[in-house]
This record gives C-alpha cells, structure tokens and sequence, in this order.
C-alpha cells in the first residue's frame, strides 16, 4: 500500500472517516487516530497501525454503549508497547464524557479518567491532546462546559497520569485547550483556541503573554518542542481591516523568553474581500530537531472551489512551502 493510503473502515458512499492524531515510534511502527462511521453522528473510534508498508485497522474499545458518537483526537507513545490516545464519547442523556485507552502492545483497552462536574445533564467534556514524556508521566488536555440551559462557558482541563492513575490539574481558564508538548517533566506547554499559551513549570500551569493586537486574534491547534529554548505553535491568525476580514496561517516561536510572531506562506492568499476573503488554517507542527520542522494544514481555493492541504517546513531560518 502507498503511504498515503490508509484504509477507510465505514467504506460506503457519505460515510465518515477522519483522523485527526498521528505519532511515530520509529520508521515502521506509527500510530494514527480519529473516527469512523457511518454519518458524523453515529461513528467510532477509529486506530490504524503503520508497520512500515501498510496501514492496518486496530481495534479500539467504544465505551459508553451504542448508538453514539466516539471520538479520538490524540495519541502519544513512550514505546511500542505503550501508547495513549484521548478523546471523548457520547451517552444517551446528551453528556459528552473524556476517554482515554491505552496500548500495551497487544490491544487498546479504557482507562479510567476524571470528569469535572456533574456526571448528567447535558455537561460536555472532551479531551484534544496529550504527551508524554515516560510511561509513568504523561499530560492529557481539553475542555469541558456546562450546558447551554445554564449559561454555558468552557473551561480547560489538564489530567497527569503519574503511572498508576489519571488525576485532574488545576490551570488557568484560558478557553479550549488544544494541544500540548513537553521536553522533560518539569517543561510542558498547551494551547488553547483562545491564542494563549500556558507553562508547566513541575510545580503549576500558569498563563504566558502571546502577540494580539486590536485588530487580529489567533487560534492555536498544535504544539511542538523541539529543545527547551525552541517551542512552535501553529493556527490560524484572524485579520479584520476596512476591506473585510481574512484567515491567515499563524505562527509563533517561544525562543525561551518569550512567544513571538513568524512569517509564514499563505497559500489561500491575504485578500480581505468579503465573500472571496482569504482562508487559510494550520493544524498541527512537529520537528526532527531545531532546524527541520513541519506544520500541515488547509486552505480554501476559490479558483477549484475546494479545500487543498498545506505543509510548511522550517529551515532554520525560514517557513516555506514543504
């Protein structure tokens, strides 16, 4: 099989089929994860296996009992032997539940997980990312809310697994977390939808300043640590002038100090021209080593009418089209 390929469990016409969480171990042994199903409210969890010349379906428990929507977002490995992966689950009074599984070589099996607040009554939770530095010292992020009814706000969520069990981190209420990256126990970074960055020091999470002005606000997706003096975060920059509004890609560097701002390509354009205003978004950024990195994303074509993906890499010195 291509590497680019990679089998699409539900298969039939308008089915659903995403992933959105991908990590390697070594050449042949990388892991990716989403959804499956057969219409984007009734999917589940979805696991594919690299071995070095295909992809294969693994499969995955789906907690929380049927029908519903299962859902992963993130995955992590220390080994070959153990791997993580997050996200959430439905359950037929309207919650939505965090759900994490692990690997241990064999097969994935549920982990028990912390659930802020009330167990029912429409409460939304889910979990976007996780990291882990060893295998009794891993990061899981996301956010939950209350229900709509009751004035709904979203607030973060941090779980540490410390070797025997998964428990809840106080952090700062930042908006949806999104990602998070570590380079030892006591250096870990998230991000947030909000475009704020927050620091594990081993000790707390506390909030760091990241750019805004009056005129932009970003989105961050995705993390990555390439040493502990060169951080990236990607997503999306969000323009408005007296032309109209404009999504650009956006990144920024944490340099040890301090979060700044990097030029990066927009391949969808800069134009702020109402209903033909740029659109262009990064998702996600890893690095081999500070001088070779990558962030992948999209961005929307007028000319096609269609939505084309974009990878970035990082010299050293410059982002340009991968």
């Amino acid at each position: 099989m291509d590497p680019g390929l990679h089998p699409n469990p539900a298969g039939a016409s308008g089915s659903h089929d995403i992933l959105y969480g991908v990590t390697c171990v070594s050449a042949t042994d990388c892991w990716a994860v989403g959804e499956s199903g057969a219409s984007i409210i009734q999917h589940r969890t979805l696991a594919l296996h690299w071995n070095g010349s295909s992809w294969t379906a693994v499969s995955t428990p789906n907690p929380g009992g049927s029908p519903g929507a299962w859902f992963l977002a993130g995955v992590s490995c220390t080994g070959a032997s153990n791997c993580w992966t997050v996200g959430h689950h439905s359950r037929p009074h309207g919650d939505n539940v965090n759900m994490v599984l692990r690997w241990n070589g064999q097969s994935w099996s549920w982990v028990a997980t912390p659930q802020p607040d009330k167990s029912t009554g429409g409460y939304i939770r889910q979990l976007n990312a996780i990291r882990c530095v060893s295998m009794a010292d891993c990061w899981a992020v996301g956010s939950w809310a209350s229900p709509p009814s009751q004035h709904q706000v979203r607030r973060t969520e941090a779980f540490r697994w410390t070797g025997t069990s998964w428990t809840s981190v106080s952090t700062p209420t930042v908006g949806w977390e999104t990602g998070v990256a570590c380079t030892a126990k006591a250096n870990c970074w998230a991000v947030a939808n909000s475009g704020t960055a927050v620091h594990w020091n081993g000790t707390r999470w506390s909030q760091v300043s990241t750019p805004h002005s009056a005129s932009t606000f970003n989105t961050l997706l995705g993390v990555t640590c390439a040493r502990a003096t060169e951080c990236w975060a990607a997503g999306v920059l969000n323009v408005s002038g007296a032309a109209g509004s404009a999504e650009l890609t956006d990144m920024l560097q944490w340099t040890g100090t301090t979060w700044t701002r990097v030029a990066t390509p927009n391949p969808g354009g800069t134009t702020e021209s109402g209903d033909n205003s740029a659109i262009n978004e990064l998702d996600g950024v890893a690095c081999g080593g500070p001088a070779s990195c990558w962030t992948v994303g999209s961005y929307w074509d007028y000319t096609a009418q269609t939505r084309l993906s974009i990878a970035l890499h990082w010299n050293g010195t410059t982002w340009s089209n991968g």
